[in-house]
């Protein structure tokens, strides 16, 4: 006798039973795999937050520290940025993120809605930072047909409390999480270095009368990233200055002179502050070949008297070597003549000293004025031009 087949009402009886079996099951397989996406969806989000400040806890220094600055859009995290001239963003060390979903030239996130940047950076304020996603409904309150680009976004903050409040916020996802905390935005990418040089010269006399000499040093700061000098200046008592994180080559050297005096690769950590105090070595004044000083007295009511350090000079009128006086009348030119006592054939190295002018207010009070010049060898000593009281 030859198999029975399924009669229709068997086959009818099982396709009913397997579309309720299927039918209690799709809420669960749905529900796993909206799971699946929500939790790609906060480890992208994080990755890409993460892409651009990096871990500097960890020495990882990220879009920022390669760079300088926030991207202006997401895809600079894969694909190399410009600068206005069209040239390649220097330090760049992409992508940053793998595996990027982009259609169309726009990143999208695991539901296939495009990813939303929110970036603001002021002076005196808490730069903000935010990647966003628009959740299952692909829905937002920034209207920007380019939410990919920080500058275009033009919704409701993710800082401000309303945000989840707004219909179209619903499923939206923020990183970092801002519930219940108001400043979970905030961002600190940039740190301040200071510098403060002590015991510049061998010469005790001089270190006294200043500690440390302005405008003899010029301090170079290079991001090793980039390769660009962030800061060129002339040292100062107590200088400081602020820099994007990172690790950056600093150099101190005499003004003019191609040697260095000092040099370091620090790194700066985000909101914290780097000080250097140092002692620098090298500089001897007391080797200062002789030189000569001519001080042209503009002023018509003041007489000029001239010190080294707290010693009163005397000069003499061009071209004479009698008649010292120890002062400058006014209109008057006199030359003061300063010697380390040595040997006069050491003069012709008085030619690397750096010349500086020195130029005193015509009216007004007037107390001091000093000249420093410097060079590798050779340090000039602390000269003062002060009004004479009569």
């Amino acid at each position: 006798m030859g198999a029975r087949g399924f009669t229709l009402i068997e086959v009818i009886i099982v396709l009913a039973i397997l579309s309720v079996i299927l039918g209690m099951l799709a809420p669960f397989a749905f529900q796993l795999f909206s799971s699946e996406r929500a939790s790609a969806l906060e480890q992208e989000l994080q990755q890409i937050y993460s892409a651009i400040v990096g871990d500097p806890a960890k020495g990882i220094y990220g879009y920022v520290g390669d760079v300088g600055n926030y991207p202006a859009s997401l895809l600079d995290l894969i694909r190399q940025p410009v600068d206005g001239n069209n040239q390649p963003l220097p330090g760049w060390k992409g992508p940053y993120v793998q595996n990027a979903r982009i259609e169309n030239g726009v990143w999208l996130d695991p539901f296939g809605r495009p990813y939303e940047y929110y970036a603001v950076s002021g002076s005196g304020v808490p730069d903000e930072l935010a990647v966003l996603s628009r959740g299952a409904d692909g829905v937002s309150s920034n209207p920007s047909t380019t939410p990919n680009i920080a500058k275009t976004y033009d919704g409701v903050s993710p800082a401000d409390s309303t945000y989840p409040d707004q219909t179209t916020n619903k499923d939206n996802a923020v990183f970092p999480r801002v519930e219940g905390n108001v400043n979970a935005l905030n961002t600190k990418t940039d740190g301040d270095v200071a510098f403060n040089i002590l015991n510049w010269d061998n010469n005790k006399e001089v270190n006294t009368f200043v500690p440390a000499c302005p405008q003899l040093y010029t301090l170079t700061a290079t991001s090793v990233a980039r390769g660009a000098v962030e800061v060129n200046t002339v040292y100062t008592q107590g200088l400081s200055f602020n820099l994007a994180q990172g690790q950056y080559r600093v150099t101190i050297a005499p003004q003019g002179l191609t040697t260095t005096s000092w040099a370091e690769t620090i790194t700066v950590q985000p909101g914290s502050t780097l000080t250097r105090t140092l002692n620098l070595t090298g500089l001897d004044s007391s080797g200062t070949p002789q030189f000569n000083l001519t001080v042209k007295n503009g002023f018509t009511t003041t007489e000029l008297e001239v010190f080294q350090f707290d010693t009163k000079l005397s000069g003499y009128l061009p071209g004479q070597s009698t008649n010292a006086k120890s002062y400058v009348d006014e209109g008057e030119t006199r030359v003061f003549s300063r010697s380390d006592g040595r040997s006069s054939s050491r003069r012709s190295r008085a030619r690397h000293l750096r010349r500086l002018p020195c130029r005193l207010p015509r009216s007004g009070s007037m107390t001091s004025a000093r000249l420093c010049c410097g060079s590798r060898k050779y340090y000039l000593h602390q000269i003062q031009l002060r009004s004479r009281r009569r």
